[in-house]
């Protein structure tokens, strides 16, 4: 097990992250107190700031948490096997996960995700580690012949970029998550059809 996923499995920090995500999701973040999230995570607020220096360090956590469980996720899912579009779809709603679906059904999402940006580091991060995810399982599918591609053989990350920038283009405009469901659906469909041999 990756050592950051790890690292997010220990309970209480598991509760104290699901317990800021919730306060986010229905006060927002800039509403949301450290008295808010200890009291959902059932501790004093004394307790919470032992893990925690303030609601911007929780944010932060929550990101790397979710980057870490995401790549472990996709990584899973690419590795079921099947044609190349299942194996994305599979691979991208991996990425999403519930989390995300959850943002959606937000009323603070658009707030949440633009805070985001004060932690752009750990996201630039994430989208690392997940672009390293999808570049590894494109390389494999060219070594193994389901992928008959010179471009993807020069630079395979380059085009896990490009699915990575895609799938970011579906969450314009804070659809729906059936919306964005659809959308990814079909966002798998066109590279399945792209990638295959």
């Amino acid at each position: 097990m990756d050592k950051k996923v790890e690292q997010y499995q220990d309970p209480k920090l598991k509760n104290i992250l699901y317990a800021a995500f919730d306060a986010f999701a229905k006060y927002g973040f800039k509403r949301t107190s450290m008295a808010d999230i200890a009291e959902g995570a059932g501790l004093s607020r004394a307790a919470l700031y032992m893990h925690f220096k303030n609601k911007d360090d929780i944010f932060r956590s929550m990101i790397e948490a979710y980057y870490a469980q995401s790549c472990a996720d996709v990584a899973e899912a690419l590795a079921r096997g099947g044609a190349i579009g299942d194996q994305l779809k599979a691979g991208f709603f991996a990425q999403s996960g519930e989390a995300f679906k959850a943002l959606l059904n937000s009323p603070h999402g658009a707030e949440i995700i633009d805070v985001k940006s004060a932690a752009r580091d750990v996201v630039d991060e994430g989208n690392q580690a997940l672009k390293r995810v999808y570049a590894d399982w494109l390389s494999v599918q060219v070594e193994v012949g389901r992928m008959d591609h010179s471009d993807i053989s020069k630079d395979p990350t380059e085009v896990a970029e490009v699915m990575l920038k895609a799938l970011e283009g579906l969450k314009c405009d804070l659809p729906s998550y059936e919306d964005y469901a659809v959308r990814c659906d079909l966002l798998a469909k066109v590279f399945g059809r792209a990638l295959s041999a």
